[in-house]
C-alpha cells in the first residue's frame, strides 16, 4: 500500500484568476511548477473552455496528432453543463488536479459537479486532458489517447490501422476490412481509412478519451465508440466494427433523419448484431435468424408484429442486448435487396423517423404492412 508523502517544494496555487471565468479551481489545488508557467497554462486552459462554450475551437489550441478527434471530444464537454434533472445546477468545470507527466507535458483533471439546495452535490463527470508546452511557450491540448497509447503496437490491415497491446485477431480484422469496402461500394462510395483502437471494454475507452468518470455511462462496459473523425474503438476487444460502419456510410447517402428500425436491420444484415457473445465473437444475422426460427417452432402462436413492437430479448444465449426487432427488419432488408436492389433499400433509408414511416416504406416497396406482417415475414423466415 502506498503512503501519501507531502512534497516540501509544492506551490499552493494562489494566482489571481479574476480575469478567467470559464473554469474554476479547487482551493487546495497544489502545483509543483513556477508561477509564470501557471499563468500561461491556466490562462490557455481557460481560453480553451471559453471556445468550447462557444462551440468552436481554434486549431491553434490543439496538438496536431489526433487533432480532429481531440476537437470533437472537447466540444462534447459543453453538454456536461446540462443535466436531465434541471433542478441541479451544473457548475463550470473545476480544476482539481495538475501534474507533470514529462518535461513539457501536464495532465489536467477537471470536475463537473451538480449542486441543488439541501441535496448532496452530484458528480457529473471528471475529465482529463493533456497540455503540452512547446519550445516557443505555446500550450497545445490533446486527449490522453496520445500519451496513453504511444507504446501500443500498430498493425495495418487494408484501410485499417489497428492500435493494440495484445495479439491481433487477423481473421476478424480482415473480415472488417472486407466489409468496410463492400458496404461502401454498395452505397456507391469509396471505402475510407480508419484508426482502430482495440480496447477491453467501454470504461477503458472513456479513459483514453479523457473521461475518468461520466455519469451517463456509469456501469456501462459492453459498448464501443465511433466512428468519430475516422477513429474507432472496439466493442469488447473485438476487431470487427461492421455494424456501426454501416451507420457511418448510410449517414452519407440518406437525405432524411435516421429511421432506427431500418438502419439497425440493415446493420444486422450487412454487418452484425454489434454485441459480442460469451466467446467474444460478433453475432451475425444468420445465427440470429436461426435462433428466431427455433423460438417460433417452440412458440407457434407467436405474433411477429408484437415481437417487432415490443422487442423482447430473445437471444440471451448470445447476448442479452440483441434486438429481435432489428433481426426482423434485417430479414425484410434482405428481401428488398434481392427484389428491388440498392434503390429499394435507399427508399427505406430515407423514409424518416418512426415505425409508421417504416411500415409505409416497406408497404410501398414490397407490399408488407402491419396487416400482413405476420404472414409475409414468417414466410421470409421459414422459406
Amino acid at each position: 500500500m502506498s503512503k501519501f508523502i507531502p512534497l516540501l517544494t509544492f506551490f499552493i496555487f494562489t494566482i489571481n484568476i479574476q480575469a478567467q471565468g470559464n473554469i474554476s479551481y479547487q482551493e487546495s489545488l497544489n502545483t509543483a511548477f513556477g508561477d509564470r508557467l501557471q499563468v500561461n497554462l491556466f490562462g490557455q486552459l481557460d481560453s480553451l473552455f471559453g471556445q468550447i462554450s462557444q462551440g468552436a475551437i481554434s486549431p491553434s489550441f490543439i496538438q496536431e496528432k489526433n487533432a480532429a478527434l481531440s476537437t470533437s471530444v472537447f466540444l462534447g464537454y459543453k453538454e456536461l453543463l446540462f443535466s436531465d434533472d434541471t433542478a441541479y445546477h451544473i457548475q463550470q468545470p473545476q480544476v482539481v488536479n495538475v501534474y507533470a507527466v514529462s518535461g513539457n507535458e501536464y495532465s489536467i483533471t477537471l470536475a463537473y459537479i451538480g449542486t441543488k439546495a439541501g441535496i448532496t452535490p452530484r458528480l457529473r463527470a471528471t475529465i482529463r486532458l493533456v497540455a503540452t508546452i512547446t519550445t516557443d511557450n505555446r500550450v497545445l491540448f490533446s486527449l490522453p489517447l496520445n500519451t496513453d497509447t504511444r507504446n501500443w503496437k500498430i498493425t495495418k490491415v487494408g484501410n485499417l490501422s489497428y492500435h493494440h497491446t495484445g495479439e491481433l485477431n487477423m481473421r476478424r480484422a480482415k473480415l472488417f476490412n472486407t466489409n468496410n469496402s463492400i458496404i461502401a461500394k454498395k452505397f456507391g462510395l469509396a471505402a475510407e481509412s480508419f484508426d482502430f483502437y482495440v480496447c477491453p471494454e467501454y470504461q477503458s475507452i472513456l479513459r483514453l478519451l479523457g473521461y475518468d468518470f461520466l455519469e451517463d455511462a456509469n456501469g456501462t462496459y459492453r459498448d464501443g465508440y465511433g466512428v468519430d473523425e475516422h477513429t474507432i474503438f472496439s466493442v469488447m476487444n473485438n476487431e470487427d466494427f461492421s455494424h456501426d460502419i454501416l451507420h457511418y456510410y448510410a449517414a452519407k447517402i440518406r437525405t432524411n433523419p435516421r429511421n432506427q428500425a431500418v438502419e439497425e436491420g440493415l446493420a444486422y444484415y450487412w454487418g452484425n448484431g454489434y454485441y459480442t457473445d460469451k466467446a467474444g465473437e460478433m453475432v451475425n444475422q444468420e445465427a440470429l435468424v436461426n435462433a428466431l426460427k427455433v423460438y417460433l417452432q417452440k412458440n407457434k402462436d407467436a405474433d411477429l408484429l408484437a415481437l417487432f413492437y415490443e422487442n423482447p430479448r430473445l437471444f440471451n444465449d448470445y447476448a442479452e442486448e440483441l434486438s429481435v426487432k432489428a433481426v426482423l427488419s434485417g430479414v425484410i432488408c434482405k428481401e428488398i435487396e434481392q427484389k428491388k436492389g440498392i434503390d429499394g433499400l435507399k427508399t427505406l433509408l430515407n423514409c424518416g423517423r418512426g415505425d409508421a414511416p417504416f411500415f409505409q416504406a416497406i408497404n410501398t416497396v414490397i407490399s408488407i404492412n402491419e396487416t400482413n406482417f405476420n404472414t409475409e415475414v414468417r414466410k421470409l423466415l421459414l422459406n
